[in-house]
């Protein structure tokens, strides 16, 4: 069983999720998880702009345009809706 850096598939499949649980123009905040190595950002606001499967090997990514100012990319379980 392939894990989702190297199925077609399961990338498929988290981009429909991902767009689920984050439409363009949602505000999210920047969450630290166990693997986060962007601690920087933790706490900070930004609106989706973007998904990103990546490529072959690759985990996918959501974009963010944070509120200060920037575009950055997050695991969707660094990121957690507004509210």
């Amino acid at each position: 069983m392939s894990n989702i850096q190297e199925s077609p598939a399961k990338k498929r499949q988290w981009l429909i999720e991902a767009r689920k649980a984050f439409p363009v123009g949602t505000v999210v905040v920047v969450r630290e998880t166990d693997r986060s190595d962007m601690k920087e950002y933790v706490g900070k606001k930004g609106t989706v702009v973007d998904y990103d499967v990546g490529s072959m090997g690759d985990w996918p990514w959501i974009d963010v345009r944070l509120h200060g100012g920037g575009l950055e990319s997050f695991y969707d379980d660094e990121l957690r809706g507004e509210t």
